[in-house]
């Protein structure tokens, strides 16, 4: 499997020269404005994990073809099939890529409709092997996948860290992607070492964190590390609502701004979400080995339910604005 290894090496050598590139053109999120109360870095960072995740993935299936018949919703797909997917994955990246360009993003409305049209190949294919019902469930999942992955990358490693769990045995290529990324997006701690510049390397980005709910999407043994976020979600648009405020309205009350205010390092603050996300993803990889699957998939789904209320239990809220 020559793609693991070129994943790896492509994605974590693209991800410091494109940060490099990124700053000199001024392709930077910066804790500016509106933005001030939520993200809390000292300089703007590159976000620019998506591009070099993309990179990794691309040069992977170049030097090993076969690897793109080895996503699950498209096992033994022909190539049309297979072109039809990756249109969707790079439109995925565009939307999230336009998002980040766009100061102050995208509204709700028209993010949620460039999404929608982004999976609509994806969904045509899905719909071409299934019918129309398993076009239109391809078309929302993926609109959940990809929603749940861009709200909850609120946090350096959060997203990246619980997705590698879940990728890893349903593809070690994609893995192999993330795990080049991760180390530039958890390195904060040398960046504080010179005044001003606290911060990690770079960041997923919306063009990230849209791709990486794309490639979840393909992948059903993966799908349970979305539970994690799709409880912090839940819990959000509860919290948010009880506030007055409106569930997608962005602010500090993510499970990993309380762990981040509990004092919890970057590293360690990505380790905490991927062991709590470990048990629902053991169902995954269980399904990727062939097992049996509804037994394990309740208990685990349950102690990672478990887990985050726990965890929500050890942390508190951030302080400043946007505190529960």
């Amino acid at each position: 499997m020559i793609g693991v290894p070129v994943a790896v090496l492509v994605a974590a050598g693209a991800t410091p020269v494109l940060a490099l590139l990124a700053r000199r053109i001024g392709w930077t999120d910066a804790a500016e404005g509106a933005l001030a109360a939520r993200k809390r870095q000292a300089r703007p960072v590159p976000p620019v994990g998506g591009a070099a995740l993309l990179l990794g993935i691309a040069a992977a299936l170049a030097v090993e073809p076969a690897a793109a018949g080895r996503f699950f919703l498209l096992a033994d797909a022909g190539a049309g099939e297979l072109a039809g997917a990756g249109i969707s994955l790079v439109l995925l990246f565009a939307v999230g890529l336009l998002d980040d360009l766009r100061p102050g993003g995208w509204r709700p409305g028209p993010k949620l409709l460039l999404q929608a049209a982004a999976l609509l190949p994806l969904a045509a294919v899905a719909g071409g092997r299934g019918g129309g019902a398993a076009g239109v469930a391809v078309l929302l999942g993926g609109l959940g996948a990809v929603n749940a992955a861009n709200t909850f990358d609120v946090a350096d490693g959060a997203l990246g860290g619980v997705l590698f769990v879940g990728l890893l045995p349903a593809s070690p290529l994609l893995a192999g992607a993330l795990a080049g990324f991760l180390p530039w997006n958890l390195n904060a701690r040398a960046a504080r070492a010179r005044p001003g510049e606290a911060g990690p390397t770079a960041y997923l980005g919306d063009a990230g964190s849209h791709l990486l709910g794309g490639l979840v999407l393909l992948h059903p043994p993966a799908w349970p590390a979305l539970l994690l976020p799709l409880l912090d979600l839940a819990r959000l648009s509860v919290v948010r609502a009880r506030a007055g405020s409106r569930p997608w309205i962005g602010d500090r009350r993510h499970l990993a701004h309380r762990l981040a205010a509990r004092g919890l390092s970057a590293r360690a603050l990505a380790l905490a979400l991927s062991a709590a996300a470990l048990p629902a993803t053991a169902a995954g990889w269980a399904a990727a080995a062939g097992g049996a699957l509804l037994a394990p998939a309740a208990l685990g789904a349950a102690l990672t339910a478990f887990l985050f209320l726990a965890l929500l239990r050890v942390s508190r809220p951030a302080a400043g604005p946007g505190r529960p």
